[in-house]
């Protein structure tokens, strides 16, 4: 018996080897020195060649859009009226994005309290996250974000360091830019919740909403690939929503009148961890 134990421990032992060299592998390997800031007079000019190919002038023409990020999480953001709709597992959180108001439901039926309170968290994390991923070149020119043109393998790219605001401050992403079109190919990304400074992700399979607005649906990684998928938009709500409000029972909230129960569930996606039943 004592031998067994002996020789599960080395086992055990080894494969936390394996692992810990593995990781290490996959830094060393991917991982990429944070270039300095460079020329911010050039940025803008870089910069209103991308909004030209990605039709920006259209993407703020777009009211309301939809869509599925990862197989995770699914949105319906009405930009007009800066509200958001989040459902994943049997949660949907209804929410205003001044984070003034909010409603959750469990599998249909309304929630409050401490489990109301974690599940609100966690949409505006996926709002945050995923829209970011849907559109990232809005607001480029706000205040707290330093946008300057560094030479990078030769190439011109466009360096965007956040250095206030949302829920990463300092983070910064190295984009590179296609010189024929003038599209984002991919960036290297340095973000505190990736142990991999410079990581290289694609944008590709760039997509025209109805509203002409350009998205990218497929991003590479180096061992997989996220989709952004069920991707629709319109110039308003109603029209998203074939006549329908899906965030009236919030609006009825706002104006004092007791909020209705939702119609319908949320559709499940694929879990975020194992645990995704839960907020």
């Amino acid at each position: 018996m004592v031998k067994l134990l002996i020789r599960v421990a080395l086992l055990l032992t080894a494969l936390v080897g394996i692992a810990v060299v593995g990781v290490f592998f996959l830094i060393t390997a991917y991982s990429k020195t944070r270039p300095t800031t460079g020329d911010e007079t050039k940025a803008n000019a870089v910069l209103a060649e991308v909004h030209e190919a990605l039709n920006m002038d259209a993407w703020r023409e777009t009211g309301a859009i939809r869509w599925n990020f990862a197989g995770r999480q699914k949105h319906i953001w009405d930009r007009r009226r800066h509200l958001s709709q989040v459902s994943w597992g049997k949660y949907k959180v209804l929410q205003s994005l001044d984070r003034q108001t909010s409603l959750v439901y469990e599998n249909g039926t309304l929630v409050e309290g401490e489990k109301a309170r974690v599940a609100r968290e966690r949409a505006w994390a996926f709002f945050i996250n995923d829209s970011f991923w849907l559109q990232p070149f809005d607001n480029l020119q706000q205040e707290g974000i330093r946008r300057s043109v560094v030479s990078w393998n030769g190439e011109d790219a466009l360096f965007i360091e956040y250095l206030s605001g949302g829920l990463t401050p300092g983070d910064a992403y190295l984009w590179l830019i296609d010189k024929n079109t003038h599209l984002p190919h991919g960036w290297h990304m340095w973000v505190k919740i990736l142990p991999i400074g410079g990581l290289w992700t694609s944008w590709e399979d760039w997509a025209a909403l109805s509203t002409g607005a350009q998205i990218a649906t497929k991003h590479k990684f180096p061992i997989f690939n996220l989709q952004i998928t069920e991707i629709a938009a319109a110039p308003d709500i109603q029209s998203l929503e074939n006549g329908q409000d899906p965030f009236a029972p919030l609006l009825n909230k706002d104006s004092g009148q007791p909020p209705a129960i939702a119609t319908s569930q949320p559709t499940t996606g694929k879990p975020v961890s194992d645990d995704s039943t839960s907020p």
